[in-house]
This record gives structure tokens, sequence and C-alpha cells, in this order.
């Protein structure tokens, strides 16, 4: 279930990136995609934490809490205006409360924020983490 959830914050992004017309290339985890080296480029990595029960017996359910990390790659020396006008629209989406779902998995956001920047791989990297939860349904095997 867990890649249902996962599923749901790319395919957020995805038609979020799509509704603005963003034309930038999306690399996920173990994709096997190379990065545009003249461009920006975004970077997704779901990082989920261990679930915690929330309640009990067959049909009872789990709450997961994670991150889902967008990283903006820029090229050195290309400014920083269009990477922050990104950001902006990014935090005005993933806004607390907001809700997404794949396949009857429902997300639910909680908080976003960037990070310091950084220089990696001869771009310079934005972390922006997209904060969220989501209940798991337990099935008991007897």
């Amino acid at each position: 279930m867990s890649s249902k959830v996962r599923s749901a914050l790319v395919q957020s992004f995805v038609d979020l990136a799509a509704a603005n017309s963003w034309d930038y290339p999306i690399i996920a985890e173990n994709h096997p995609q190379e990065p545009n080296h003249s461009g920006i480029w975004f970077g997704l990595t779901y990082i989920p934490d261990i679930p915690d029960v929330a309640t009990l017996g067959d049909g009872g359910e789990d709450e997961v809490r994670g991150i889902f990390q967008i990283d903006i790659f820029t090229p050195i020396n290309t400014g920083e205006k269009e990477p922050q006008d990104l950001i902006d629209v990014m935090r005005s989406y993933f806004t607390a409360g907001r809700r997404f779902s794949y396949n009857q998995q429902e997300v639910v956001i909680t908080q976003c924020g960037r990070t310091d920047g950084f220089i990696s791989n001869n771009y310079f990297r934005i972390p922006l983490s997209v904060i969220w939860y989501s209940r798991l349904i337990r099935t008991i095997n007897t």
C-alpha cells in the first residue's frame, strides 16, 4: 500500500508540472533517464517512516508519515529567480491539509518548505520537502 502513497505523491507533482506547462525533466528514484545538463531538472525522492499502529484489529489502520523531497537542480551561475519562482508555485500547491489520492489511497500534506541550497554534481541543488501522512488499512491473514 505504501506504493500507492508514493504514486499519489509522484502523480500530484506530475499534475502540477503539466498544469504549469513545465518542460523540465523529472527524474524519480532508480530512473535511467539522464538529466538535462544545460537546464533545470527535478529529482523526486520518496522517504517514508516506519508505520505506527493507529487502530487495532483486522481492518485496522497503520499511520505512516514521511517526506516527499523535490530537489530542484539548476546549472551553477544561472541565477536564482527561476528556481525561486518554481518553489513559490510548489509551496502554494502542497499546502497543509491538501489531499491527494491514488487507487483510493489518500495522502494528506501537513507541511512544505525548502532548506538551504548547495552545490551537488555541478548543479545548485535546492531541496523542497513536502511532509505528509497517510493511513494504511491493515489486513490480518489467518
